[in-house]
């Protein structure tokens, strides 16, 4: 025999809707109240026609409302609620062309005749955080005491007085509005296509409200408009309303992040670290501290941009450079200008000893120049990648020497920084790291007193003035701006 009360289980549990939810009013337009002080929304879904999809999109689907339903804490609670209406009408639309009319008015006719057997279902999902806006009892708030001496207190004033206790409620009802409002899709109401430019600015605005950072909600604002743009390629709407809204970000907080130069002390800790976690990028790191490269500029160094000199003790010694790798791509300097940088004698030694090396290695497959290769490069011999460069290596690197935690680029600083320490004037200092020093990037630096007006000995050898910004702030050989003109020693030869 067929147990009744088995085949009616789920239609005794899932009853009405009012034996669920014991409404009471509603809180503001779009958010009722129960009795029992739970806050809820009730969300329209419309359902996806599956038999259209393949088993890719179907599972794609459902893994998104997994993720969806995942977000909700166990104080929420989802319902789901089905309205069956029987002999719905059907919507069409009327054309000028009799042939698309007469095919249009023949279905129509068509499902007129078997209206008493199709219905339509609307789908709705009620979803509900539970509170706990009971008032406590005594017994209740003594036994907070030992742990939350805090909500003892506020738990006893509102015990004796109807005025706490009434803000308190509010208090309480209020964060939870706030989470169900974070946690309820912010254009669940909407159709794709209904979402307008008023949109996407009103939600700009409540982003900076929150005082949220510029990149977050930039960040947030371009997975809107990667969206639209699929949309746009699917056929769905013909213009993307997130689009050029980046100027309404501006006045979103700028996260301020302030250089750091490291003291020589901290440098010798440094580099003698990157001997012992990473011995074959110690170069990299020294040429980022002793020549002052951008993380792109090094990783982009070719033996071809270096000149060695006929010894050290030879001003013509330096590295030029016309290089970068930013975004995965190869392009120009920052400032689209090539500059040239003073070869230091240890730069100098190091880079020898790893170009002999690489020339034995070119010299074992046939090779006998190497000007166009890279000076560092990954294992598989491709160009690094910075980001890589300092997840894998920089950071060890920087623990094991014990310092704080800091940039890549902040070895940049430290460069032009001890330029300045040991007297070199801001014009060379300048020439050197091919920036523009002003009011707006100052920071990079810190400049010696500027009424000191005696002459100093600079960092190759040349005497410049420090208050002397409108001069030159070397004296360069002209002949010897070439890689390989007979005077210096090339990387590329033998």
């Amino acid at each position: 025999m067929f147990d009744m009360s088995q085949i009616v289980k789920d239609w005794k549990e899932s009853a009405a809707l009012h034996a669920h939810i014991n409404l009471y009013g509603f809180w503001d337009e779009e958010t009722f109240l129960t009795k029992s002080g739970d806050l809820g929304v009730v969300l329209r879904v419309r359902g996806i026609d599956y038999e259209s999809l393949d088993s890719t999109s179907r599972d794609h689907a459902v893994k998104r409302l997994e993720a969806a339903l995942r977000t909700f804490d166990p104080r929420v609670r989802v319902y789901q609620a089905l309205f069956k209406t029987n002999q719905p009408e059907i919507p069409h639309q009327k054309y000028a062309n009799p042939l698309v009319k007469a095919a249009i008015n023949q279905r129509m006719a068509y499902f007129a005749a078997k209206a008493e057997q199709l219905f339509s279902m609307d789908l709705y999902w009620i979803v509900v955080v539970q509170g706990g806006y009971a008032k406590s009892t005594l017994q209740q708030a003594l036994r907070q005491l030992p742990a939350h001496p805090h909500s003892f207190l506020r738990d006893i004033h509102a015990l004796f007085s109807q005025v706490r206790q009434r803000v308190f409620l509010q208090t309480q009802i209020e964060r939870d509005h706030l989470l169900l409002r974070q946690k309820r899709p912010r254009f669940a109401l909407k159709r794709l296509d209904e979402i307008n430019r008023g949109d996407i600015k009103t939600m700009i605005n409540e982003l900076i409200a929150k005082d949220l950072s510029r990149n977050t909600i930039r960040n947030a604002l371009c997975v809107i408009r990667g969206m639209f743009n699929q949309a746009i390629e699917s056929g769905l709407i013909e213009s993307n309303p997130a689009a050029r809204l980046g100027r309404f970000t501006r006045t979103a907080k700028t996260p301020y992040t302030k250089g750091t130069a490291l003291t020589s002390g901290e440098v010798e800790k440094f580099l003698n670290a990157s001997k012992e976690v990473c011995p074959e990028y110690h170069p990299l790191f020294l040429m980022a501290v002793r020549a002052g490269l951008r993380r792109g500029e090094l990783v982009a160094v070719r033996w071809g941009d270096i000149q060695f000199g006929c010894d050290e003790n030879d001003p013509n010694r330096f590295i030029v450079v016309q290089h970068n790798y930013v975004r995965r791509e190869h392009t120009t300097t920052k400032s689209k200008k090539s500059r040239r940088v003073d070869l230091s004698r240890e730069l100098r030694r190091v880079l020898i000893e790893l170009r002999d090396k690489r020339l034995l290695e070119a010299f074992l497959i046939g090779k006998s120049n190497i000007s166009d290769e890279l000076v560092f490069h990954s294992p598989e011999g491709t160009i690094l990648d910075p980001d890589n460069l300092y997840h894998r290596y920089f950071l060890p690197v920087v623990a094991n020497a014990g310092l704080r935690k800091i940039r890549l680029h902040d070895l940049r600083h430290t460069f032009g920084s001890l330029l300045i320490q040991k007297g070199a004037s801001i014009v060379y200092v300048k020439e050197q790291m091919g920036a523009q020093f002003d009011s707006g990037n100052g920071g990079h630096l810190r400049a010696p007193d500027p009424r000191c007006q005696r002459l100093v000995r600079g960092p190759s050898g040349h005497n410049f003035d420090p208050r002397a910004e409108n001069k030159s702030a070397t004296i360069r050989n002209p002949g010897a701006t070439g890689r390989n003109d007979g005077h210096g020693d090339s990387a590329g030869s033998n």
